[in-house]
């Protein structure tokens, strides 16, 4: 797995002509768990109480909750 994991799968789909889009998602789980890690320990809660939470950028300073 490489960095930036969504331009990756871009490229990827770019590529790849017989596979239609909806075959194609990012692996940014890792990011989605930092920031729940992040948030559950701004709001002083555990970290399975933080549910709902979608980030957007590249892996990088530019991702936002």
């Amino acid at each position: 797995v490489g960095n930036p994991a969504n331009t990756n799968c871009a490229i990827a789909l770019h590529y790849a002509k017989n596979l239609g889009p909806q075959n194609f998602c990012a692996m940014t789980r890792l990011d989605h768990n930092r920031m729940k890690g992040e948030l559950a320990e701004k709001a002083g809660v555990p970290y399975c109480n933080v549910h709902r939470v979608t980030i957007w950028g590249n892996h990088s300073n530019t991702q936002v909750p």
